[in-house]
């Protein structure tokens, strides 16, 4: 079933609302015209959240990447695409009607961020726009089960997950990723496209397994701002 289109620019209920975190440095507001929630702290670096069709933020991946992020000091931006047009049984031409009005979605919201550094974390979908903002933002990747879309974009400086029963990559494609030099690899044998496995248990170690590389992920960022700050100050 095809989800019409609803124009982001009608959406201005709680554009721009701001509210402090009890207790903590944080502050969230509500930016752009698609209603993204913005959790920011001190420092420059901001963590981007890029969701798929249907994986939100309230799923496991990136549930998890904003609450680890959050704790290692960074802002976050829970970027939303508003509704797109697409249909789960045409999904390349879905795909290629999307893309275009995600990106421009995304490229509009994060302007009103200028000050920040921003770090991409994708999820299906999103693993494409985060590629492609990333040729104007020069930040690494994390890109969980990326899509047939997204291979030819991803960097040796990537982190990438996926698992072998995702029904969106074919058997050429997995041979694709698992030659594909990459900073960070987490291939997870019998795993769908949320990387769950039908075994409960095998879900779980997966998703273990998951945020120890989002801890990486964190951790490189951090490590590269020390390189830099080292450098600037000699």
């Amino acid at each position: 079933m095809q989800v019409p289109f609803l124009s982001c620019m009608y959406i201005k209920e709680v554009y721009n609302e701001e509210r402090r975190e009890e207790g903590s440095g944080m502050k969230t507001r509500i930016i752009g015209n698609c209603n993204s929630p913005y959790h920011e702290q001190a420092g420059s670096d901001c963590i981007v959240l890029l969701p798929g069709f249907g994986y939100l933020f309230d799923r496991p991946l990136l549930a998890e990447m904003k609450q680890l992020a959050l704790q290692y000091g960074f802002s976050v931006l829970e970027l939303s695409f508003g509704r797109l047009p697409y249909d789960k049984q045409q999904m390349k031409a879905s795909i290629d009607r999307c893309v275009p009005i995600a990106l421009q979605i995304a490229q509009e919201t994060l302007d009103g961020l200028s000050d920040k550094t921003f770090h991409f974390v994708g999820k299906s979908f999103g693993t494409i726009i985060a590629c492609l903002l990333r040729e104007h933002a020069d930040g690494a990747v994390l890109a969980w089960t990326p899509l047939k879309q997204t291979l030819p974009m991803l960097q040796s400086r990537d982190h990438l997950a996926y698992g072998n029963q995702d029904p969106f990559l074919d058997e050429e494609d997995l041979q694709t990723l698992a030659q594909l030099p990459c900073m960070d690899r987490l291939f997870c044998e019998g795993a769908n496209h949320s990387l769950c496995h039908p075994d409960p248990k095998q879900s779980e170690e997966y998703l273990a397994a998951a945020k120890q590389m989002m801890k990486r992920f964190l951790d490189e960022i951090l490590s590269e701002r020390e390189y830099n700050k080292s450098c600037y100050e000699r």
